[in-house]
């Protein structure tokens, strides 16, 4: 998980996390997911004893990184790597909303 603090704020940052989802149906949309690697976007507030985020907002989206069978250390691993090298650009295309340009950058580049 990577978190860049948002410019003019305290405590409020951009959140990027790598995570392996079972897939399946979508609770909330009715859409089955794949089984796979995910990166997720939001914004938090972290405090001393607490981390506040906006789960239904529009900020707070995922894209399916990698596809898997079976949860793999290895992926999940290489996930990460590839949201750590790229983060500058993650980040400044996260903070323009331009979600087409995240999709686009994580399936060519990843």
């Amino acid at each position: 998980m990577a978190r860049v603090k948002i410019e003019g704020t305290e405590n409020k940052f951009y959140q990027v996390e790598v995570n392996y989802q079972l897939g399946g149906t979508n609770y909330f949309s009715g859409k089955n997911e794949p089984r796979g690697i995910y990166i997720s976007f939001g914004k938090v507030e972290v405090g001393d004893h607490f981390v506040r985020s906006e789960p239904f907002s529009d900020s707070s989206y995922k894209i399916l990184f990698k596809e898997l069978k079976r949860k793999s250390a290895k992926q999940i691993e290489t996930a990460e790597k590839f949201v750590n090298d790229n983060l500058d650009e993650i980040i400044a295309m996260y903070k323009e909303n331009d979600k087409k340009g995240l999709f686009d950058f994580i399936y060519q580049k990843g």
